[in-house]
């Protein structure tokens, strides 16, 4: 609409002011790189995902609304007790600095589940309970996605059959699965 190419810089901008300054802009740094993304202090690298590792995208059949946890996570981090979100940090960092494996992304996600009970966020609503059950039950790896409450979860596994099985356990349990690709681009505008 400008006449000139965008950037991701404005982009983010943009999108900050829509959601009214809140927000990290992960989604839109995802969305214009394309492929998997480390996303940290507003700025994305590429992250190898491994060839063995693959995954099952999840709807609960619930729809989320994010700002309220985004206020909720505000005042928990200002109270000053953050040993769960450093432990969370830690991990994310372990999987971009040694690599994605499974043992990297359950420890992972054990960080994100204390994470979520320390500053009760509801990152894992009943929705995401019952989708972290069918998963263990076929040693499936799953977690909740985005800010929680409710959307989208992944599962992740190197055993293809035990993911083939937790698919079909999402679907007679009513959970909608999904199966996108990961684009090697992001965003392309054309003319």
């Amino acid at each position: 609409l400008l006449d000139k190419p965008a950037s991701l810089e404005e982009v983010t901008s943009v999108h900050k002011t829509w959601q009214g300054g809140k927000g990290s802009g992960l989604d839109v740094a995802a969305s214009w790189h394309g492929g998997v993304i480390r996303f940290q202090g507003a700025k994305a690298s590429p992250l190898e995902w491994p060839d063995t590792l693959s995954w099952q995208v999840v709807w609960t059949g619930t729809s989320a609304a994010t700002t309220s946890h985004l206020s909720q996570f505000g005042d928990w981090r200002d109270q000053g007790a953050t040993d769960a979100l450093d432990a969370l940090s830690a991990a994310s960092s372990l999987l971009s600095d040694e690599g994605v494996t499974v043992g990297h992304l359950r420890h992972y996600i054990e960080c994100l589940a204390q994470f979520d009970q320390a500053a009760k966020l509801n990152i894992y609503t009943p929705e995401h309970h019952r989708l972290t059950e069918l998963a263990q039950q076929r040693g499936v790896l799953y977690k909740p996605c985005g800010a929680g409450g409710g959307d989208i979860g992944i599962a992740i596994s190197d055993d293809l059959s035990a993911l083939a099985d937790f698919s079909q356990a999402c679907e007679q349990a009513q959970f909608v699965t999904l199966n996108p690709e990961i684009a090697d681009h992001g965003i392309q505008l054309n003319h």
